[in-house]
């Protein structure tokens, strides 16, 4: 039997090592990269500075013409190169084409387009989203031109969701014509995890019938397709009448392919074995090593080419060559510009305001008298520019919205910025005229927010002074948005200072965790703070932490270093940058212009702190490894060099630029008397020092932070002090041990969300409480916080019927949505448990309750929608809450019970994991799975503790979560 075993695992080891690693097939075989390098890059110009992708390639009168997709960190646009040869590629001066004009009602992204000459115009169908979010925004569009650069009769929404199975969005078009028929081949999704390829037809181009079958590729019939089918490319063979089709594909790990598929009717495809995959990823050394996307190809006599586009370790993607038949011949560089002599029009491109030029301001001379007194210099206006947390905007965070009316505000607990703008006031500033504060979404990109800082200069500073040259201010993510604006349009030219106060001018190594592994540290910052609230508020049950943290918090990413700071803790080397599968590129390339501005740029930055510089890694688990998490190595070890706590002064601070460095801290570099000083010397403004204000810093732990969804007020009190609610949020920093008394007033009648979050010395939870309410109608929660130990429910003054009763509020949610049987079961077990609580019998309601957990397992088994799943979830945590603020009696819960529970779901993970080495489950089951083996651990920290009601809740919904993996 053990040779059997040996034999089987060779065999094994040989089909899967000539899989991986040898050239594949006929096809894969034959298809051979031109070159290891790619053919067309991203960038230098600023549209397509973080990646391109999704060509489109024609030959049309002797001329390989190329329509391809380019993201600059914040949107994809459109833009167009040409080619005598395929090979050498030139883009286009005035790209791009098609992109977004900054008006909200206008598609925020043009991306995948598909270009097709029929006659003498040229047209193209492409994919066209509003928003930022991967939510089912995808839709077709359609433009044509005359020229294949100025586009007109722009629809963006000609093809949109019909059937059951596009209901997700629709994207990657291909169109071919045959006769007098348009077939356009697309792909679309039911769910977030499936991707599969439909078929329309059309007379005209323009009106779209799909085929009832939809879909007609579908995936997880293949080893190299069981994640998601998408970018089709069809050419059809009019020799023998075959459809040919080419697309993306992955295997939900980390191989990513382009896949083969035939059909003699368009409709009805095959995908021959011995074709397959066309072409892998995971090919060291080469431009697509970590992955390939949607090509496009061209049959040449009887030479296929195909252009695609691959990513490197560095995440960054670019259009390389491959090619089945005749090795294509490279021809000699022209010397006339292939491109006609015009400029696009009739695109929404987005025209920039005129600058006003500032004019010198005459310098007065001095009168002859005898003692003469110097002129005071004129005040200019000064912008100070905050860090991040410290704006605030009800609509945009706690609702959700992208388009909103109020305006962001400054918080009040935030008082590092008072000592300057109260000095500033002492020297003759008065705010909203000469001294500007500009609070601003500090989730966004930075690059987004210096976009939004030209608007607000406009409106508010350069409107009143067009003459006048300003200073900003700008503190830690404050410095980086100033700086980034500056260097931008040769706004330099409208400066007469540009100072950053603590800014992470090199990065900072913080936002890894949560960036790459959704993990948030539990340190006393703002960063812990905004990312706990954040996730709390926005958290979708169905994706990673990782992911939800990425769609919220983009900024993050732009404020890693943009030097190597991973060590392997294997061999104890440095990751090199080529190795990294995440790089700061857009901060890197700030900083190859930075030296434009040095003749008006300073920098302070902080030293005599242990401040993060390098994180010792290990390899991710398996489960992280399929959901994405840890790609570049899991932290196992920080290490420390001097900085200010946040930000390394090496990061801080440009060498071979003028600079003051302080021995503060973060939050001191600006707060402090010596961070005053340093900015009002240079801005050479003269004080005395009785001017001087100092400002204080926020103590994020310990604290408090209660947020208010509609619709309702909130205020709290402690020990003779009341917090008032703004918009939405009281933050309570450096909170004392004690009880605190909650009063939510209605301001309308529904339900309201209370959320409150303790951070402590050394952890962080949060509770929430849903109830109904009616104008002026009024409820008090008493809260014990202990800073050292915190409750899991600290919310003191809750009975177990108001407990109930939150749970059947959510069920009742949940019924509009979802089957009703099942959630009618689990009413009535909240109705019986209510029933049962006067008078009181724990026991039967401890049973109701699991079976509670028990049904709304049942119902994520069933089809139901991705909303419908994440209340189940939301649900299921008040469920648990309420089990274990309400069961502590140990008798309930023997020890040898515990401990066959234990047993049991080791065995079970045993096996699950087991399944995962053979083959590779959905990502759904995966966060399944990964939030079980989550309960579990916690469980087992709570038996530990001897808080079995904790351990035993836990490990019932354990088991229930890995029983829906399996």
């Amino acid at each position: 039997m053990t040779k059997l075993k040996l034999f089987l695992f060779l065999i094994i080891t040989i089909l899967i090592y000539s899989i991986t690693s040898s050239v594949q097939s006929v096809y894969y075989s034959i298809y051979k990269q031109y070159k290891t390098t790619p053919l067309l890059v991203n960038g230098p110009s600023l549209w397509e500075i973080n990646k391109i992708q999704y060509p489109s390639v024609i030959l049309d009168n002797g001329i390989y013409k190329m329509w391809y997709s380019g993201h600059n960190n914040y949107y994809w646009s459109i833009g167009y190169a040409v080619s005598l040869d395929g090979i050498n590629w030139f883009k286009y001066p005035y790209n791009p084409i098609l992109t977004w004009d900054n008006n909200v009602s206008n598609p925020r992204h043009f991306i995948t387009p598909s270009v097709l000459k029929d006659g003498d115009i040229y047209k193209m169908w492409f994919t066209s989203s509003f928003t930022d979010h991967n939510d089912g925004d995808f839709t077709i569009g359609y433009a044509a031109s005359s020229n294949g650069i100025s586009w007109s009769n722009i629809n963006y929404r000609q093809l949109t969701s019909s059937q059951n199975w596009d209901n997700i969005g629709l994207t990657h078009p291909n169109i071919i014509k045959i006769n007098n028929t348009y077939y356009l081949y697309y792909a679309a999704r039911k769910n977030p995890y499936e991707w599969t390829i439909g078929f329309a037809t059309s007379t005209d181009g323009l009106n779209w019938y799909p085929y009832s079958g939809n879909p007609v590729i579908q995936n997880r019939t293949n080893w190299w397709e069981r994640g998601h089918n998408i970018g089709p490319y069809v050419l059809f063979d009019s020799t023998n009448n075959k459809y040919q089709m080419w697309y993306n594909t992955t295997n939900l790990g980390s191989i990513t392919s382009i896949a083969y598929a035939e059909s003699n009717d368009g409709i009805t495809w095959i995908k021959p074995v011995e074709k397959n995959p066309v072409l892998l990823n995971e090919i060291p050394d080469t431009f697509d090593f970590r992955g390939v996307s949607r090509p496009s190809l061209m049959k040449i006599g009887n030479t296929y080419l195909l252009w695609y586009a691959g990513t490197s370790p560095l995440n960054t993607w670019n259009i390389g060559l491959a090619y089945f038949g005749d090795t294509p011949v490279a021809q000699p560089t022209p010397s006339g510009s292939l491109f006609p002599n015009i400029a696009p029009t009739n695109t929404p491109i987005p025209t920039e305001t005129p600058t006003p030029i500032p004019t010198a301001t005459p310098v007065p001379t001095a009168t002859p008298i005898p003692t003469p007194t110097p002129t005071p210099k004129p005040k200019e206006p000064i912008v100070i520019i905050p860090g991040m947390f410290a704006s605030w905007n009800k609509e945009a965070i706690l609702e959700g919205k992208s388009n909103y009316s109020s305006s962001w505000k400054l918080l009040p607990f935030v008082k590092e910025y008072d000592g300057i703008i109260l000095t500033l006031k002492n020297l003759g500033y008065t705010e909203g005229d000469l001294l500007y504060v500009w609070p601003y979404d500090w989730r966004k990109n930075v690059a987004e927010n210096a976009s939004k800082l030209q608007s607000y200069l406009n409106s508010n500073v350069f409107s009143k002074y067009p003459n006048e040259k300003i200073s900003l201010v700008g503190h830690s993510l404050g410095g980086l948005i100033a700086r980034s604006w500056a260097q931008t349009n040769n706004n330099k030219e409208k400066l007469n200072h540009l100072i950053t106060v603590a800014s992470p001018n090199f990065g900072v190594i913080q936002p890894y965790r949560a960036w790459e592994g959704g993990e948030i540290s539990q340190d006393s910052s703002p960063l812990t703070i905004a990312l706990n609230l954040l996730l709390h508020i926005g958290k979708n049950k169905l994706q990673t932490d990782r992911e939800t943290i990425q769609q919220l918090f983009p900024v993050l990413k732009d404020l890693l270093p943009t030097a190597p700071y991973l060590i392997r803790k294997t061999d104890n080397t440095e990751i090199t940058k080529n190795q990294m599968y995440v790089w700061n590129l857009w901060l890197e390339t700030l900083n190859t212009s930075v030296s434009s501005i040095y003749s008006i740029f300073h920098a302070i930055g902080g030293t005599g702190n242990n401040t993060p510089h390098t994180f010792v890694v290990s390899q991710p688990s398996k489960i992280d490894f399929l959901l994405g998490n840890w790609q570049d190595g899991k932290p196992v070890e920080t290490k420390t060099v001097t900085g200010d706590g946040t930000v390394t002064t090496e990061r801080s601070v440009f060498t071979d630029d003028t600079n003051t460095i302080l021995s503060k801290d973060h939050s001191g570099l600006i707060s402090s008397k010596e961070g005053v000083k340093a900015i009002l010397d240079t801005l050479a403004l003269p004080y005395t020092e009785e001017q001087i204000v100092e400002g204080s810093n926020t103590k994020f732990n310990p604290s408090l932070l209660f947020i208010m969804q509609s619709p309702a007020t909130m205020s709290v009190s402690y020990n003779g002090q009341t917090y008032l609610d703004l918009n939405g949020i009281i933050f309570i920093p450096n909170a004392a041990d004690g009880s605190y008394n909650v009063t939510v007033t209605g301001t309308d009648s529904g339900l309201y969300h209370l959320s409150i979050g303790q951070f402590g010395t050394t952890e962080s939870n949060w509770s929430d409480v849903v109830n109904s309410t009616s104008p002026q109608q009024t409820e008090t929660y008493t809260i014990n916080f202990q800073q050292n130990n915190l409750l899991d429910t600290p919310i003191t003054s809750i009975t177990l019927a108001d407990w109930l009763t939150q749970i059947e509020l959510k069920l009742q949610e949940l019924e509009k949505i979802t089957d009703k049987k099942n959630t009618r079961l689990a009413r009535i077990d909240i109705a019986i448990a209510k029933k049962l609580t006067k008078p009181l019998n724990p026991l039967a309601i401890k049973q109701l309750l699991e079976h509670v957990l028990s049904v709304l397992s049942s119902i994520r088994k069933q089809r139901n929608s991705q909303q419908a799943k994440q209340l189940t979830f939301d649900i299921g945590d008040f469920v648990m809450h309420t089990y274990i603020s309400q069961f502590s009696n140990n008798d309930y819960y023997p020890a040898k019970k515990l401990t066959n529970q234990i047993e049991t779901l080791n065995q079970k993970l045993t096996k699950l994991l087991t399944q995962i080495e053979k083959k590779n489950p959905d990502s759904e089951h995966l966060l399944l799975l990964q939030k079980g083996m989550t309960l579990f651990e916690e469980g087992r920290t709570a038996l530990s503790k001897n808080e079995r009601a904790k351990a035993w809740i836990y490990f019932f919904q354990t088991k229930l979560l890995f029983d829906e993996v399996l």
